[in-house]
């Protein structure tokens, strides 16, 4: 009977806890479209205009100003914060996480001036830091699993993207590549888990498409598909101690998956703003055997098939 009462709590609690999360979700996304709705409002005869929509500058007798951002250059750089929520799961095993990233930041480099050359390259280096909760089970040395929930565990990410291709003053085409890492390091407050670190790399193939009210305002439309070329999953058992402590790292290849990913970059003058939706799945490794002291204690591990959504938003300047 207690049993019984203990397992009505945690479904209760566990409850809960999901209708928090979402509700934060739905709170995250309609920050994002507010945020662009206003950008998208703002009046185009703003600052130093005339009040019919022309702007002049100074001391020319009333020629239109250069109100191009950037103007001519042919570099670019981004300056931005970071903020994501993210859902992870391993469905076939009942693993769940919900992640917050906050503070992260961005910063992009770009060589392009679609007026001058019809080609771009960019360089975009991006950091997360932040919190997930834990919803699964722990598990014995016999097998035995034992559902298990927890708060506020440390994680945090970041990726290189590099990108190239051709582009003009509507479309652009590209190619890429994106390394990512991700460091799980719930162990570091948590005896019961371990540090887990996956190493990513992907291709990347996408296109954009862009609208310029003025020639200081534009909104682009971008998206790409990031097939996995390689990945490799690491598990430092030897965190757990006890017997575990013989075990070290293993390590796994994980290199079967892909990402999908869209975004709106909106530009007004020297403001920068990309709220962006990213899916990605990634298959489940081959089972690995390792042995412990004392022998003969034999273990095996794989990493599950695993989901992960992400909504984010950078925000920033230009120069």
């Amino acid at each position: 009977m207690a049993g019984n009462k203990g397992e009505k709590y945690l479904t209760k609690l566990l409850d809960k806890m999901y209708i928090k999360y979402y509700i934060v979700n739905m709170r995250m996304i309609i920050l994002i479209f507010t945020v662009c709705s206003l950008l998208f409002a703002l009046p185009v005869n703003a600052q130093n205009g005339n009040g019919n929509g022309q702007h002049y500058s100074n001391g020319t007798g009333g020629m239109p100003a250069d109100r191009h951002f950037p103007k001519t250059g042919f570099f670019h750089l981004y300056l931005g914060a970071n903020l994501a929520i993210s859902d992870y799961s391993e469905p076939d095993i009942g693993v769940t996480h919900s992640n917050y990233y906050f503070p992260g930041f961005v910063i992009r480099a770009a060589l392009e001036n679609p007026d001058r050359m019809p080609v771009f390259a960019s360089l975009r280096y991006k950091y997360q830091s932040g919190t997930y909760n834990y919803n699964g089970y722990i598990q014995n040395l016999g097998g035995q699993r034992t559902r298990y929930s927890e708060t506020a565990l440390p994680v945090s990410k970041y990726d290189i993207e590099f990108l190239a291709g051709a582009v003009n003053n509507r479309f652009r085409g590209f190619i890429g590549l994106q390394y990512e890492r991700y460091d799980d390091k719930a162990h570091t407050v948590n005896g019961y888990f371990y540090k887990r670190t996956r190493e990513s790399l992907y291709g990347v193939l996408g296109f954009g498409a862009k609208h310029t009210w003025e020639e200081y305002r534009s909104a682009e439309l971008v998206v790409k598909a990031k097939p996995l070329i390689s990945g490799e999953h690491s598990s430092r058992l030897s965190d757990l101690g006890s017997v575990w402590t013989s075990v070290g790292t293993i390590k796994k290849d994980q290199s079967r998956g892909f990402r999908f990913e869209v975004s709106v970059e909106y530009n007004y003058e020297m403001l920068w703003i990309e709220p962006y939706i990213s899916y990605t799945r990634i298959a489940a490794t081959e089972i690995v055997a390792f042995s412990m002291t004392p022998s003969p204690l034999v273990g095996r591990i794989n990493e599950p098939l695993n989901v992960t959504t992400e909504f984010g938003i950078n925000i920033g300047i230009r120069f």
